[in-house]
């Protein structure tokens, strides 16, 4: 077994054991309240008492389930068992915005009894109050949805214990997008079609690496008599992309901008900045030099001979629909 399989099983061991921690502690629920409340409540009281510390004990437990399913998918390679963590996550939320929706509607429900003892004031402010609970309502709403959106990138990335964070956050807190926006700088994500080269130096330095650090990396490995390793699918990195829109006949801004869909198709926003420091890099790329393919003959079919300049011409149409059909543009 390998030092990183061993690392999964040991997380993995050690999410089991929180698990069981919770499932004692359920356990003991009942009888705590016994003890606790005897001779002060009646046996249904402490029957309903119990009830309610299960429940809260049973929304821990979800987020916890996750984590555990999360880390089976990554010990066993198991992309069910990735399904049903996202599932976990999903039941957490779907609570979160089903109890939001509750607290919502018994407000409303209040004031819909109250309003025919209302005078013409106190309706004008109980309607203001309405319209701002409104508000606050699908405000919430969205926040708890954009915080499903990060808990499945983070678990899609690994890092189930950060979807674990988010559902322990208080939407209601003043703080709540700030606080989801600190986690979601922590996610790193899922890189699909990048080579081994971009996705650890992504892992060591937060960021992919620049042309200039992707070209030094292929040198080093010509001089080391090596082929740089790249991914089957094609373009391989944003240097492959850039370039071939270069070869096209392409603008830098449009070789950046191209590769700066791909970025984002993955999951990794570029900023403006970023964005023109790529339109500098594309400008140091160099028109890849092809020899020109022979020219066809006069044919009873073809009718006319079709020269280099045809050639290139009907290529470029077929590159702009490449990344047409790849970047869904």
């Amino acid at each position: 077994m390998t030092s990183t399989s061993l690392e999964s099983r040991k997380k993995l061991d050690l999410l089991n054991a929180q698990m069981a921690s919770l499932s004692a502690e359920a356990q003991a629920v009942p009888l705590q309240i016994q003890e606790e409340f005897a001779g002060r409540a009646g046996v249904q009281q402490q029957k309903l008492m119990s009830e309610a510390e299960l429940r809260k004990i049973a929304l821990r437990s979800l987020p916890l389930q996750g984590q555990i399913l999360a880390q089976q998918a990554v010990t066993n390679n198991d992309q069910q068992a990735l399904e049903l963590a996202k599932d976990k996550f999903s039941m957490a939320f779907n609570i979160q915005l089903k109890q939001a929706e509750m607290d919502y509607n018994y407000k409303k429900d209040l004031y819909d009894r109250a309003w025919t003892f209302f005078d013409a004031d106190q309706k004008a402010k109980a309607t203001a109050q309405l319209k701002k609970d409104n508000q606050d309502f699908l405000l919430l709403q969205n926040n708890l949805n954009y915080a499903q959106t990060l808990s499945s990138k983070a678990v899609d990335s690994g890092q189930a214990d950060i979807s674990a964070q988010i559902l322990k956050l208080d939407p209601k807190s003043p703080t709540y997008m700030q606080d989801l926006a600190t986690l979601a700088e922590k996610i790193t994500p899922k890189i699909v079609g990048q080579s081994d080269f971009e996705q650890a130096f992504l892992r060591d330095k937060g960021r992919l690496p620049t042309v200039q650090e992707l070209l030094a990396y292929k040198a080093r490995e010509a001089a080391a008599g090596r082929k740089p390793e790249t991914p089957e699918t094609s373009p391989s990195n944003f240097v492959d992309i850039m370039q071939q829109v270069i070869d096209a006949d392409g603008t830098p801004e449009q070789a950046a901008r191209e590769a700066a869909i791909a970025s984002e198709n993955i999951g990794i926003q570029v900023d403006q900045k970023t964005l023109n420091q790529w339109i500098e890099q594309a400008k140091k790329l160099k028109k890849t030099v092809v020899a020109p393919p022979p020219e066809e003959a006069i044919t009873p079919s073809s009718g006319f001979l079709r020269t280099t300049a045809q050639t290139v011409q009907d290529f470029i149409p077929k590159v702009k629909s490449f990344f047409s059909n790849l970047f869904g543009g």
